[in-house]
């Protein structure tokens, strides 16, 4: 194995070698419940669909709903769908808003409204069930005319990403939720302007930034589980929309932090990372499509609830294909992007040098990493742990 190569993929260390006791007791006391109720709420999530298919199968044939207009199955079967999908989430963030966060961070602000969670669980609730149902009432009638529908889909679903893609960065600045560091500003504020040296600089990893990427800020109350502090950045937008997003509290860090941080963003975009990983999202979604497909064509299994398979009552049972289709395909993505995290973290110490070891660790309890996530956690998850990321850094110093 290449010398590089084996670097990337150096045996992590424990984390005892990089944060105390209390470091991990802390991290520990804080994540095991969150990946306890996250399980829990898989596993229920799982159990409604199957309990929502049954019914749906059930109602369509023993108490006549198939004679029902399309347009009324579809909102039935996405209720059906969403509400299985979406209780469990809503209940983990209630119980994560309003026991587990105040529980372990006192003095991090209080929770937000009950009234203001219960508004904003409803309307996305609502909208996800509009959305899901006009989706069905495209989808359904065209896979029952075109004998290829999962690659007309899949056409269709790659225009619409695109689409996204190259408004996204458009719709962000019109909604204020990012606005531009100025260039003519910058040399009021060092860090920033350090920053905007860094967007300048060419080759940071030997390759020529043909488009220079905005560097925004955006605002991040940090209220979501797993974050306390809204410390954040991340590369994003393809083509003139490139650019790497700071959050207001990382500009509030270190000045090597910031560098640092922006830098591995930077090389993100440099090596392609997102043009990768969009190439592999939308490979994924077309495996999926074609495997929900031929199940369709053989009836199963939808024929053990005795349902159709292109009767948008069966949508539960589409859910828990794709849900296992995730499972499956979950591991792939993980290792893409722990590698891709790896190489952006060369980068940046191409570019700024390594991070020093008390502002790595810093920087991680500040976002409330899991400092000693389980294997499993880490098959998954799209970033090396601190431990393996900091033992990294500290062979590049």
């Amino acid at each position: 194995m290449p010398a590089g190569v084996s670097s990337l993929w150096a045996t992590p260390s424990r984390p005892e070698s990089h944060f105390s006791e209390e470091e991990l007791a802390d991290s520990d006391r804080y994540h095991r419940p969150l990946r306890r109720a996250g399980l829990l709420g898989l596993s229920t999530k799982v159990l409604l669909l199957c309990v929502a298919a049954v019914v749906g199968g059930f109602a369509a044939n023993r108490w006549g709903w198939r004679s029902w207009p399309l347009a009324t199955r579809a909102i039935v079967g996405s209720s059906l769908t969403v509400g299985a999908m979406r209780l469990p989430a809503i209940v983990v963030d209630a119980w994560f808003e309003f026991r587990h966060r105040p529980a372990v961070d006192p003095d991090g602000g209080g929770p937000i409204p009950p009234l203001w969670f219960a508004g904003v669980a409803a309307v996305l609730t609502g909208g996800s069930i509009l959305l899901v149902a006009t989706c069905a009432l495209i989808a359904y009638p065209l896979a029952a005319r075109v004998e290829r529908w999962p690659l007309v889909v899949s056409a269709l679903m790659t225009g619409a990403m695109v689409a996204f893609a190259v408004g996204e960065g458009s719709i962000r600045r019109l909604t204020g939720r990012e606005t531009t560091i100025p260039d003519d500003g910058a040399e009021s504020d060092s860090v920033v302007a350090d920053v905007m040296a860094l967007v300048d600089q060419v080759g940071l990893s030997g390759v020529d930034l043909r488009r220079r990427p905005a560097v925004g800020v955006a605002d991040q109350p940090g209220w979501r589980p797993g974050v306390i502090e809204g410390v954040n950045a991340y590369a994003t937008g393809f083509g003139p929309n490139r650019r790497v997003v700071v959050s207001d509290a990382l500009l509030d860090e270190h000045p090597d932090t910031v560098r640092f941080v922006v830098a591995h963003e930077l090389t993100h975009l440099v090596r392609r990372h997102l043009v990768v990983q969009a190439v592999l999202g939308m490979t994924l979604a077309v495996s999926t499509l074609l495997m929900l497909g031929v199940a369709a064509e053989r009836r199963w299994p939808w024929s053990l609830i005795d349902a159709d398979a292109l009767d948008p009552l069966g949508l539960p049972v589409v859910a828990l294909l794709v849900l296992a289709a995730a499972a499956v395909s979950g591991p792939v993505n993980g290792w893409v992007g722990r590698t891709h995290e790896r190489v952006a973290d060369r980068g940046a110490i191409s570019a700024v040098g390594a991070l020093p070891d008390d502002l790595a660790r810093r920087l991680h309890i500040t976002v409330a990493a899991d400092l000693d996530p389980p294997w499993w956690v880490r098959l998954y998850t799209s970033h090396p742990s601190p431990s393996e990321r900091l033992e990294f850094l500290s062979r590049h110093r």
